[in-house]
């Protein structure tokens, strides 16, 4: 089964919508309001980006009682780029 599948069915199981498109979060929301800002300094740090890999190891925990996919691979560099270009305008 495709990994993309058994999410799916995990969220399923766990009554969560599955209609919300596939991603990884980088940036939650609070702070998110002016989106042509950010969206613009975001496309500026995105624009050397080549594509790379990741893997999902695990399910892991943060808070109390939020539940996620682990991701590795090389995303930290684009997840600081990201975070800072939204920072710099918000």
């Amino acid at each position: 089964m495709e990994l993309a599948q058994r999410i799916e069915e995990v969220q399923r199981r766990a009554g969560i919508d599955v209609d919300v498109l596939r991603h990884i979060t980088v940036k939650a929301q609070p702070g998110l309001n002016s989106a042509g800002a950010w969206r613009e300094a975001v496309r500026g740090a995105l624009a050397n980006s080549r594509p790379f890999a990741v893997s999902f190891p695990g399910v892991e925990w943060f808070g109390d009682g939020i539940v996620y996919l682990a991701v590795a691979g090389p995303i930290e560099p684009l997840h600081r780029a990201i975070l800072t270009a939204v920072e710099s305008v918000v």
